[in-house]
């Protein structure tokens, strides 16, 4: 949702686009902290572009409403948004992991609240980590991305549950599940943090070859194996 939400809120749309491509072409080819620092420069450029009026509510309600238009078109798959209902009202704590706005996030949320997608029992044990703006200063301070994700997953554990959670560790006192498609750039940290069997990539054309650095299983929503 972050080009979504960010290019409704900037007047200089092309100019934008242009620079975003051509940090795509750049970021491409870094990892881990360069990774995470050129994300963090890019979006805080990106921030200073918007509206010199823009509040976080405006942020929320936007990502409520593209999240509206997308259940109407089919684009939210409900077999994810079923899964993760079922497990939250089931009394596992869920996380919603973003590299775009937490602000974003939170509207997303409250869209599939309004659809009854959610359901109230559910909502209780659903959170969101994301990006964190200080939207009255433009300023980005967390950018939830790559292993950026872990950092903002146990800022949040850490404040509304006492725990945190380690990478790489059979140690954690809690079973987790992890559901990612981003296996070799955003998702690989927070990929980490399950033991290979709870790891799970949803299969799309961007993650077709399997990394030599992380074992998973790459599978459907509907529990279908991919090869």
């Amino acid at each position: 949702y972050w080009d979504l939400l960010t290019f409704q809120f900037i007047e200089n749309k092309q100019a934008l686009k242009n620079e975003i491509d051509e940090w795509r072409r750049q970021v491409a080819d870094l990892s881990n902290e360069d990774f995470i620092t050129s994300s963090a420069e890019m979006m805080q450029r990106a921030l200073l572009q918007t509206a010199n009026h823009l509040t976080e509510q405006e942020v929320v309600q936007h990502a409520k409403k593209i999240t509206q238009d997308f259940i109407k078109t089919g684009v939210v798959i409900n077999e994810a948004i079923t899964f993760l209902n079922s497990k939250a009202e089931e009394g596992h704590l869920c996380i919603l992991s973003t590299g775009s706005y937490q602000s974003g996030a939170a509207g997303f949320l409250k869209a599939l609240v309004e659809a009854e997608l959610i359901s109230s029992t559910a909502l209780d044990d659903i959170m969101i980590s994301g990006a964190i703006v200080d939207w009255e200063n433009k300023q980005l301070i967390h950018a939830n991305v790559h292993n950026n994700k872990i950092k903002g997953l146990n800022n949040l554990l850490q404040s509304k549950r006492g725990f945190s959670l380690d990478p790489f560790s059979e140690n954690n006192a809690h079973e987790i599940y992890v559901y990612a498609d981003d296996p070799e750039g955003n998702d690989f940290g927070i990929l980490s943090l399950a033991v290979p069997e709870n790891r799970f990539v949803i299969a799309h054309e961007k993650n077709q070859d399997a990394s030599d650095r992380l074992e998973y299983s790459r599978m459907t929503w509907n529990k279908k194996a991919i090869n």
